[in-house]
């Protein structure tokens, strides 16, 4: 509980009740992150360990292992190629590259989600540096040499590349999204956490995944990035190639279902992982401060409302409300410096329980950047 800005009555929020709203409204909430933490200590013995979640890949799943394969580089690797349950012939295919290459471990398992698919790589993973390949994507021939190269020069924690977006007649077009990003980090990504919210294109030292795994059962899994990953990272760094190639229309990916389909009510699952998340970090003792706050309070406004069918706002609202009075309360003080007018006028509809004016400052952040996109 935190008092009313100015004084005034103490509001109660139980997330039980939230919880039970929840459920009324048929979604059903079980928390993700499991705290007997499975801890990654084996010894490692290649540079590199390949994570790549398989389903229903067939068409694609060739050029990706090829493009491993044919990696033009002087460090060790290994491939793990986890078949979630893929329905057609991605199984037979992953033990046939098996048969013919040492580098390449294939786990078979019953259908759980690309989260489960990349946690299962990670308790098999053998490397002092960590990558996620999507079964449809693929990398250019140097990508290993060029990211685990600028992680040993810099003793990057992460290393992310650009990437090319890869389209069915054949197109590819560069990424931006990293231009008007630091090329190199000494003291955590910052506000930057946020345009780099996804696993696959990046090389991790192995101490980043020691005790933390993707939450299986969500939509927006790689959400959790931001809070259990980047912000952990002391130095990151860049390659400002494109070295990664992200296939943009296979309707059959395990990776690519944001924004289309999604079942209500699983809409909610973003703002309820965000909620799991900070509750996994508060008991891992991790820091809590103004960039964690930033990050979870996009999470909280805009994300939220566009990507939610109208008859869950309200109890968006109320999840969001009971976190933000949870992670405000552990914040250090002076973090108020650190926000933007916006996500302090957020922060008062969220204390305040002023849904009316959490919904005003979602229109005007909607209108302003339609008009920027212009």
């Amino acid at each position: 509980m935190l008092e009313k800005r100015g004084g005034g009555k103490r509001k109660s929020l139980n997330i039980e009740d939230i919880i039970k709203k929840a459920a009324d409204a048929g979604y059903d909430y079980k928390f993700p992150y499991d705290y007997s933490s499975k801890k990654l200590v084996v010894d490692s013995f290649v540079d590199l360990s390949i994570i790549i979640p398989v389903y229903k890949v067939e068409d694609y799943l060739d050029e990706c292992i090829c493009s491993v394969l044919r990696q033009a580089t002087n460090y060790s690797y290994e491939v793990i190629l986890v078949d979630d349950g893929s329905p057609d012939k991605c199984g037979i295919i992953c033990d046939g590259y098996a048969l013919k290459n040492d580098k390449i471990k294939v786990i078979h398992q019953k259908n759980r989600g690309v989260s489960s698919a990349r946690n299962a790589g990670l308790e098999q993973a053998t490397g002092k540096y960590i990558t996620f390949l999507d079964a449809d994507d693929f990398l250019e021939p140097t990508y290993i040499q060029l990211l685990i190269d600028r992680a040993l020069e810099t003793d990057a924690d992460m290393v992310k590349c650009n990437f090319y977006k890869v389209y069915s007649d054949g197109k590819k077009t560069v990424e931006h999204r990293y231009d008007n990003i630091k090329k190199e980090y000494q003291n955590g990504l910052g506000e930057d956490m946020l345009y780099l919210a996804f696993p696959w294109g990046s090389v991790f030292k192995r101490k980043m995944w020691v005790s933390v795994r993707f939450p299986e059962g969500y939509k927006h899994e790689d959400m959790m990035m931001a809070h259990l990953i980047f912000h952990e990272v002391r130095v990151g760094a860049y390659v400002g190639l494109p070295l990664y190639n992200y296939r943009q229309d296979n309707v059959n990916s395990l990776t690519k279902e944001y924004g289309r389909n999604i079942a209500l009510p699983r809409q909610l699952d973003q703002v309820f992982l965000a909620y799991a998340t900070l509750e996994f970090m508060y008991h891992e003792n991790m820091k809590v401060d103004a960039n964690i706050l930033k990050v979870t309070l996009r999470e909280m406004g805009m994300m939220t409302f566009c990507r939610l069918n109208k008859r869950y706002h309200l109890v968006a609202f109320q999840l969001a409300s009971y976190t933000l009075h949870r992670l405000i309360d552990k914040m250090p003080k002076g973090y108020e410096k650190e926000l933007t007018q916006i996500e302090i006028m957020y922060i008062y509809s969220f204390q305040n329980a002023r849904y009316d004016i959490w919904k005003a400052l979602i229109c005007m952040e909607y209108y302003e950047n339609s008009l920027k996109s212009r």
